[in-house]
Parts: C-alpha cells; structure tokens; sequence
C-alpha cells in the first residue's frame, strides 16, 4: 500500500516529475510534467529529452545532466511543446540509484508566467528610467531657459534704465533749449 500511495501521490502532484535513463530517454513522467511539456497521458515515455529541448538549450542540458548525476542542481530551462511553443522550467536535477545504475530524475516547476511578469517588469523600469531621463533633461533645459530669461530681462532692465536716462536727458536740453 505505501509504494502504490507514493506511486499516486507522485503521478498526481501539480510539480511535474521525471525519470531520464542512460540514453536520454524518458522513462517517467507524471501527469504535471506531461500537462507543462503539453503533452497527452504516455507520449512522453521513451520519448528522447532531446525532442523537448530547443537546439540552442542541448549543450547546457547535457551539461545539467552530468553534474544531476552526481549531486542535485537546479536550473531554468527552456522546452518545446508540440504546437512550437516554449516554456520555461525551473527543474531540479538530481540522480536516482536504481538496480541497473544511476537513473536521473528531474523535478519541474512552470516559470512561463514568472518569466513574462519579470520580462514585463523589465520594460516597466526601462520605461521608468527613460522617463525619468527625459523628465532631467526637460528640467536642465527649463533650467536653462530660465536663465537665459533672466539675462535677457537683465539686459532689457538695463536698456530701459539707459533710455529713461537718455530721454531724461533730452527731455532737459528741450527743456533749456525752450527757456533760453
């Protein structure tokens, strides 16, 4: 009764859970690993990891595999589902002693949303961040409008200062040239 519970516990789990053998292929996968690699009930069994892999994530995959033989690691990994489309797992790989040598179970959990929210905060701040560069420059530049502003009625006041005493000046020689 209890290998038969854990046997259930494990094929029922929502964390989907596998088993590669020597050559690669899979030799279990529970229904959580099928449903995150899009998969129907058995056609992941004997079914070569490799056909789940994207070509650019097989040499890190080998590599994964090769240390989860000696000691548990954990990594994100992308997978191909039959439509072509890709999800990312976190799986944790660690080796399984069996009669027949060392069997490599792999753990998954689905990152897919968790990547698109990080992906989508990403933007967020760069959005922010630009915003805020834009939001400097506008206040250097309203900066240096206002002192240019400041110049300029400086220099206007000046003016005005300077014809006021050139036009007291010409209304005084008007005035003597009237009195004389």
């Amino acid at each position: 009764p209890g290998t038969f519970l854990c046997g259930l516990l494990v094929k029922e789990m929502n964390e989907g859970v596998g088993a590669l053998d020597a050559q690669n292929h899979l030799a279990f996968a529970n229904h959580a690993m099928e449903r995150l690699l899009g998969r129907q009930p058995g056609q992941l069994h004997g079914l070569s990891i490799f056909e789940v892999i994207p070509p650019e994530e097989v040499e890190r995959f080998n590599s994964l595999m090769r240390r989860g033989q000696a000691d548990r690691i954990h990594s994100d990994v992308e997978f191909l589902r039959p439509d072509a489309s890709r999800v990312t797992l976190r799986i944790s790989v660690f080796p399984i002693h069996d009669v027949e040598g060392i069997v490599v179970g792999l753990a998954a959990s689905d990152l897919t949303d968790f990547k698109k929210m990080e992906k989508s905060l990403q933007e967020a701040r760069t959005a922010a961040l630009n915003m805020m560069q834009d939001a400097v420059l506008a206040a250097r530049k309203s900066e240096e409008d206002r002192v240019r502003l400041e110049k300029e009625v400086a220099e206007r006041s000046r003016v005005e200062s300077q014809l006021r005493l050139q036009s007291a000046a010409l209304d005084a020689a008007a005035n003597a040239i009237v009195i004389t």
